[in-house]
């Protein structure tokens, strides 16, 4: 792990690449928040990280000494260091609809792929693998279709304005093509993720987590 916490005022976003970090560092960039990475291996020695996030997981966003963590939670704290930029709803409907899109990534799109990638997970029972991968891969095709169809003829995520949610949506589109599924198919997802990697904040979390959509 490679911790850069040597300006104790700058924030440290702790992420690895390919993992669902890059949601928070897209909200980060796109809030103009300056920060230092910490980049952790989680398929290495987390011996280190341990010490700071007792979880081990990504991401985590250390502020100042305390530990903040959950996508939701992070892109929150960003959107709302720069209100001006209206990362976030104001109108209470439409920011209930933001934080509910959130928590249906985090409860439903991030377990479904989990249990493809991940299926020592759900059970140590190696003989169950194969089915828990094959169901995964499945359920998580499926989400990728349904989040598709809610952008549909739109921009974004939330309609006509760009927020951190859609940083959240692109972490999906990045995961779908890093696992082969046909995403040329899903004509809106595609159009969007598009968009999306013209954006240079986008971009530059792309580049960190080494995404193929800007290193192929």
């Amino acid at each position: 792990m490679n911790d850069q916490t040597s300006a104790p005022h700058r924030p440290t976003l702790f992420y690895c690449p390919g993992a669902c970090s890059l949601a928070s560092q897209i909200a980060l960039e796109e809030a103009g928040v300056a920060h230092d990475l910490g980049f952790v291996n989680l398929n290495g020695d987390r011996t280190d990280y341990y010490r700071v996030n007792p979880t081990g997981r990504v991401p985590a966003l250390l502020l100042d000494g305390e530990l903040l963590t959950e996508n939701i939670a992070i892109l929150t704290w960003a959107a709302r260091q720069s209100p001006d930029r209206a990362l976030l709803p104001v109108e209470d409907l439409a920011l209930a609809r933001a934080y509910s899109f959130m928590a249906w990534c985090a409860s439903t799109a991030h377990i479904a792929r989990r249990q493809f990638r991940a299926p020592q997970r759900f059970t140590p029972d190696a003989s169950a693998h194969p089915a828990l991968q094959a169901a995964g891969r499945e359920a998580f095709w499926a989400v990728l279709r349904q989040i598709d169809e809610r952008i549909g003829a739109g921009d974004w995520v939330l309609g006509a304005d760009f927020s951190v949610c859609d940083g959240y949506a692109m972490v999906f589109y990045d995961w779908g093509v890093r696992d082969e599924h046909p995403m040329e198919s899903l004509r809106s997802y595609s159009r969007f993720a598009e968009r999306m990697t013209q954006r240079p904040a986008v971009r530059k979390a792309l580049e960190t987590h080494r995404s193929p959509l800007v290193t192929r």
